[in-house]
C-alpha cells in the first residue's frame, strides 16, 4: 500500500515535529487538534522551526513553503478517514487514547494503519477497543523528531505481520529513518534505558562526584551523546 496521506492526532510538541517531518518528506499531512487555538499555535511553532532551519542553511524558502502547504489543519477526526496511516500523539493518558482509537476505528476502513506514538502504554490495550486489532501498532518517535533517525516500531499481541511490514517499509523507505522492532513492554527500549541513565546521572551529582556541566560533558564528548543527561 502506498502511503501519501498521513493523519496526525494531537498538535503538541511531538505532533508538531512529526507533522513537520512528514511534510518535509513530501507527504500530505492532516493535523488535528480539538482546540482551534492550539492548532493555530502549532502551525506557528512549525513555521518558526522551519525559519530556524533556514537560518542554519538547512532549508530554503521554497522548501519551507512547500512543507507548510502540505500540512492541512483540521478540528475534526472525520477529516482523517481518507488517510492511509494515522499517528496518534496526544498526552500519555490511556483512557483518552482509547477514545481516540475507538473513534478512528469507526471512521477508517480496515486497511488503514492506526499507530500510536506512546512511549509507555500498552498497544494491546489500545487495540482492544477497535474492531481490527491487527492494524494497531506503535510508532515511537524520539525527540527532536527531525534530527533523530530512529523509530521504535512496537508490536501489540494482535498486530499483524502485514501491518508491521508496511509500517517498517514506510519508516525506512519513505521517511528514511531506522525502524527497530520492539515487543510491547513498559518504556520499550529508548525510554526504559534513558530513565536509568538520567537517574544514575542524578545520583552522581547528588554524591558530589562531578558537577552537572561536567557530567554532561563526560557523556557528550566521551561517549558521543548528542545531549547530556
Amino acid at each position: 500500500m502506498i502511503m501519501r496521506k498521513i493523519g496526525v492526532v494531537g498538535a503538541g510538541t511531538m505532533g508538531q515535529g512529526i507533522a513537520e517531518m512528514l511534510a518535509f518528506h513530501g507527504l500530505e499531512v492532516y493535523l488535528t487538534e480539538h482546540s482551534e487555538e492550539k492548532l493555530s499555535q502549532a502551525l506557528l511553532q512549525i513555521e518558526q522551526n522551519l525559519d530556524r532551519q533556514i537560518e542554519k542553511w538547512a532549508l530554503t524558502q521554497a522548501e519551507k513553503k512547500l512543507a507548510l502547504n502540505r500540512i492541512h489543519p483540521t478540528g475534526e477526526l472525520a477529516e482523517l478517514a481518507g488517510c492511509e496511516l494515522i499517528i496518534e500523539t496526544i498526552t500519555e493518558d490511556l483512557e483518552s487514547k482509547k477514545m481516540i482509537f475507538e473513534r478512528l476505528d469507526q471512521l477508517c476502513g480496515p486497511e488503514v494503519i492506526l499507530a500510536s506514538n506512546t512511549s509507555t502504554l500498552s498497544l494491546t490495550e489500545l487495540a482492544s477497543v477497535t474492531r481490527y486489532q491487527q492494524r494497531v501498532i506503535g510508532m515511537h518517535f524520539v525527540y527532536p523528531v527531525n534530527r533523530t533517525d530512529l523509530v521504535e516500531i512496537v508490536r501489540g499481541l494482535k498486530t499483524s505481520d502485514e501491518t508491521f511490514t508496511q509500517t517498517k517499509d514506510f519508516v525506512e523507505h519513505v521517511i528514511q529513518k531506522k525502524g527497530i522492532m520492539v515487543f510491547e513492554s513498559p518504556g520499550f527500549v529508548t525510554t526504559r534505558l534513558i530513565c536509568l541513565f538520567i537517574n544514575e546521572a542524578l545520583h552522581v551529582l547528588e554524591e558530589g562526584v562531578a558537577s552537572a556541566e561536567d557530567i554532561d560533558s563526560a557523556m557528550r564528548i566521551g561517549y558521543a551523546f548528542q545531549n547530556g543527561p
